[in-house]
């Protein structure tokens, strides 16, 4: 699975999510490559969320909440799991990567008058 988006748009982005389904160890073993391509074309100061979706589906797990902490730790990226069926967790990720963009731009690390972004990759 490929991912292509032009460096342009990726340099407009101050926040990417990318999710993952720890029902399925293919989704995971994908995650190395698609943030070595968007780190490559984007921001280097863009906060990057992992978010493993389908937490609701415990009994069918593939992917161990520890190794997606793991993952996200070693590539200095936020990390939560998420249930969409059951909104567990889902405010959170948007409070909690807004609260870090908001300290970026405090910090002056973003430049507010230029466009912000937000982009989702989707691993499947």
């Amino acid at each position: 699975m490929e991912f292509v988006v032009s460096s342009f748009y990726f340099i407009l982005f101050y926040l990417l999510f990318i999710f993952f389904f720890p029902i399925s160890r293919e989704t995971f073993s994908h995650l190395s490559s698609w943030l070595e391509d968007a780190r490559k074309h984007s921001n280097k100061d863009m906060t990057i969320m992992l978010i493993g979706n389908k937490s609701d589906l415990d009994q069918k797990r593939q992917v161990a909440y520890s190794e997606g902490e793991a993952f996200a730790k070693e590539h200095g990226l936020v990390f939560l799991e998420t249930s969409a069926k059951t909104a567990d967790n889902v405010q959170e990720a948007f409070v909690g990567t807004a609260s870090e963009i908001y300290r970026k731009i405090k910090d002056g690390i973003f430049d507010v008058s230029n466009e912000v972004g937000i982009l989702f990759i989707v691993i499947q």
